[in-house]
């Protein structure tokens, strides 16, 4: 299972792989994305830089980009919801989100929109393909509750997978129990 989760005070917790960087974009900028594979799993992508800058070229312009992989093998494109989560300056998150493919019609422009203002020294992207232990009706199991990056006032967390077991884990959250959504 691969995973980012990002921290406003450490970065970059864990990740895939390195991604390449674009011509003419600082040295400084550390991008991770994960979960690039046929089968229908999530796709994640992580970007750290040293400096404040858009994600714009990995998430929408590159032929490898976020958007690109989203529908990139139709049989197992991501629908199931997208969003791009980042820090603004004071440290404020912002995470803005969809319910379906971000390379659908009525979702492209609001995800191409998402990742024009993403800007900061951390930004999260995720495409949701959605997994159901739980056997719930598709109505239950979509929408933007359940669309990732999750994030708080200092975190943001994006995941690839599923907790097979959810019912019996969330007990363990203790008082954050209410801040987890969705299913």
């Amino acid at each position: 299972m691969g995973h980012l989760v990002s921290d406003r005070q450490s970065g970059i917790k864990a990740g895939r792989r390195a991604f390449p960087r674009p011509a003419g974009t600082m040295a400084r900028t550390t991008v991770i994305w994960g979960a690039a594979v046929s089968w229908g799993m999530c796709r994640l992508f992580g970007m750290l830089a040293a400096e404040p800058q858009t994600a714009e070229q990995w998430l929408v312009r590159s032929d490898r980009s976020l958007l690109a992989q989203s529908n990139a093998t139709p049989d197992t494109a991501q629908r199931d919801g997208w969003g791009i989560g980042w820090f603004e300056p004071q440290d404020r998150v912002r995470i803005e989100k969809g319910a379906g493919g971000a390379f659908e019609a009525a979702e492209r422009p609001r995800f191409e929109r998402a990742a024009a203002d993403a800007k900061g020294t951390v930004v999260v992207g995720h495409l949701r393909h959605a997994s159901n232990p739980l056997q719930l009706s598709r109505e239950q199991l979509l929408g933007l509750e359940n669309s990732q990056p999750f994030g708080t006032h200092t975190t943001l967390f994006a995941h690839n997978g599923m907790i097979p077991f959810p019912n019996e884990t969330r007990p363990y959250l203790g008082v954050h129990a209410g801040e987890v959504k969705g299913v």
